[in-house]
Formats: structure tokens, C-alpha cells, sequence
């Protein structure tokens, strides 16, 4: 049509939306101004924030749901103080590499040297590396597993490094253990079902619907009409 189209469906949400933005812009601002070691121990805190988040959703797990922060009721779901599961089980995901490749090596080399710091934080990681992929795949988001093992397999190369053949291969075996006992378990065959209804999701439906509209404004191409953009 020959005339100015709403860049939002939504004007009012989208209004609120970028309000919300601003506080956003204003933090990463924040964040730039930081130093090295101010910046690492923003992670560090950040990391404890995902553990409270965790022992949060423990709750809901054993509970059905307790405690429930939001009126839509997600039954026995890892949430924590997140309204939707997908949210806290990337938060998860991406605290994998902020404790594996920041927090460890920051806390135990602060606190012994050499060999010592070394396997304890091996051992840190370990412990937290399987409380982190446990707890994503009680929050039922096919995301967020994807991209556990994603982020696991960076760090799990890490500590690897340096390790006896015969110390990695015990690794390997107990690895392999601990995830048949996981893929044994009810919450992984519930996150892995919906692995297998991809195609009844809608949101491939709405990528195909979409599709065209990219391939004619990928660009961002903006038309006005003719009689104002003559004025130009």
C-alpha cells in the first residue's frame, strides 16, 4: 500500500520493550567501564546467582512446582525465579563456561598453587559440570540441552589437557555412566519427546512463513510514498 506501515504490531508493548532497553544499554555501559579483575568477579558473582537459581528449582522439582514465583503452573519444571524454562536453561548453559574457563581457575589459584589447584579445580568442575546438565534437563527446554552440551565440551577439553591417557579414559567411563543414568531418567525422556515433535512445533512453521518476507527485506528497505518522498 502507498502508505506508512507501524514498525510493530504491538506499539504499546513495543514502547515498553525499549524503555526496558534503556536499562539494559545503560548496565553493558557499565559493564565496558570495568577492569579485568572487577569484571571477573562480576562473573564470579553472577555464577553464585545460577547456583541459587539452581537450589531454587531443586525445590520446584521434589515439590511439583513449589515454591511458584508466576501464576501459570509448569508442575514439577526446574524454573527457579525464571517465568519460562528455556530462560534459566541457557542461564545454565552459558554459567558452564563462565565457572569452568573463569571462576575455577580464579578461586582455587587463589587459594593453593600447582598440582593442588589444579585438581581441586578439575574436581570443582567436574562436580559442577554434572549438577549444571542434571538441572537443564530438568527444565524440559530442548535449547537449553542443546547448548549445555555445547558449552560442556569447550571445558571438558580444557581440563583435559595435561591429563594421563590412562586418568582420561577413567573420565570417558564415568562420564558415559553418569549419562546413561541421566538418559535413564523420566525428565530426559520428557525433554527428549519433545526433541522428536519438532515438526509439530510452530515455530517452523512461523521460520517458513517468514522466509519470504526476509528474502524481500532483508535489506531493510523502506518505501514511502511518492508524494512525500518528493519532497526529498
Amino acid at each position: 500500500q502507498d502508505t506508512w506501515q507501524p514498525l510493530s504490531l504491538e506499539p504499546v508493548a513495543t514502547s515498553l520493550i525499549a524503555l526496558l532497553a534503556i536499562g539494559f544499554v545503560a548496565f553493558t555501559g557499565l559493564l565496558l567501564r570495568l577492569n579485568r579483575a572487577q569484571f571477573r568477579r562480576l562473573l564470579a558473582v553472577a555464577s553464585i546467582m545460577v547456583v541459587i537459581q539452581i537450589a531454587i528449582g531443586l525445590l520446584q522439582v521434589v515439590s511439583s512446582g513449589q515454591p511458584q514465583f508466576y501464576s501459570l503452573r509448569q508442575g514439577a519444571t526446574m524454573l527457579g525465579l525464571f517465568a519460562n524454562k528455556n530462560h534459566l536453561a541457557i542461564v545454565i548453559a552459558c554459567s558452564i563456561a563462565i565457572v569452568g574457563f573463569v571462576v575455577v581457575r580464579d578461586y582455587f589459584n587463589a587459594i593453593s598453587s600447582g598440582r593442588n589447584a589444579i585438581f581441586r579445580g578439575r574436581a570443582a568442575m567436574a562436580t559442577y559440570l554434572l549438577i549444571a546438565l542434571t538441572a537443564i534437563v530438568t527444565t524440559n527446554s530442548r535449547a537449553g540441552l542443546i547448548l549445555g552440551v555445547v558449552a560442556a565440551l569447550p571445558v571438558l577439553f580444557n581440563f583435559s589437557r595435561g591429563v594421563a591417557l590412562r586418568w582420561r579414559l577413567a573420565i570417558i567411563v564415568v562420564l558415559v555412566f553418569l549419562a546413561a543414568l541421566i538418559i535413564s531418567t523420566s525428565a530426559f525422556e520428557t525433554v527428549s519427546g519433545r526433541v522428536a515433535e519438532l515438526d509439530d512445533d510452530l515455530r517452523w512453521n512461523m521460520l517458513e512463513w517468514s522466509k519470504p518476507l526476509v528474502e524481500s527485506y532483508w535489506s531493510l528497505r523502506l518505501e514511502c510514498p511518492g508524494s512525500l518522498c518528493s519532497r526529498f
